[in-house]
């Protein structure tokens, strides 16, 4: 057992998605990506998309268990946010769980109203086999307080990934959030990543909202790691 949990610690972080597994040290992952979305009842129209979404997000492994990195995102209305982070794992279960506590602190713009925000979150992943391919689910989540109005939002994104080749990584994403002043919301983004080289993918996928959220968008990413 101890085998098959080592085996997959090694294996995970070569899959190139973030989550409770900690970077190796010196290792870099990258990621950008843009969304462009629109309501249901305007795709097709003249005017979509609505809304261009861009996010970036980095990792870097500062020590075999710390992960520091930067999360940010910025749409077409000049809203942004970006949250520079750390990540430590906490312990290790039985059958590949991972778990891990992470903490940051940055600023977010909506309208024109400016801010600082904290985060805290916990994290979780495990791997495993199937007949398909090595695949992972893994769960991010985050408290985010923004010490300008003293509100409260909330994240947590749960991702089940597998990899039936060894260039091609297939992804199911389940978003779901509060906001202050809005709708809690449900998302689900199916995507997939092709390497085009060593350490290189592209990401293509879609976002579709469920619940408190009526839009629907086509994504396009890129992920490098070294």
């Amino acid at each position: 057992m101890r085998g098959l949990v080592a085996l997959l610690l090694m294996l995970l972080p070569t899959l190139a998605w973030p989550g409770a597994w900690p970077r190796e040290a010196g290792r870099v992952f990258l990621s950008a990506s843009a969304t462009a979305r629109s309501d249901r009842a305007s795709i097709g129209a003249a005017g979509f998309p609505q809304e261009i979404f861009a996010a970036f997000y980095l990792e870097y492994g500062l020590t075999p268990k710390i992960t520091v990195g930067l999360d940010a995102s910025h749409d077409d209305k000049g809203d942004f946010t970006a949250l520079a982070f750390m990540r430590r794992p906490i312990g290790r279960g039985e059958n590949g769980h991972v778990f891990a506590l992470k903490a940051g602190a940055g600023t977010t713009r909506t309208g024109s109203t400016t801010q600082s925000l904290v985060m805290a979150g916990f994290d979780w992943g495990r791997g495993f086999e199937t007949g398909l391919g090595n695949g992972w689910l893994s769960l991010e989540t985050g408290l985010y307080y923004r010490t300008g109005q003293g509100d409260l939002a909330a994240k947590a994104d749960l991702t089940l990934g597998l990899k039936p080749s060894d260039r091609t990584k297939l992804m199911l994403q389940v978003q779901a959030g509060q906001y202050p002043g809005g709708d809690a919301y449900l998302r689900l983004v199916p995507s997939v990543a092709l390497q085009i080289r060593e350490g290189a993918h592209v990401e293509l996928g879609l976002a579709a909202g469920l619940a408190g959220d009526d839009r629907l968008g086509v994504k396009f990413g890129t992920w490098l790691e070294f």
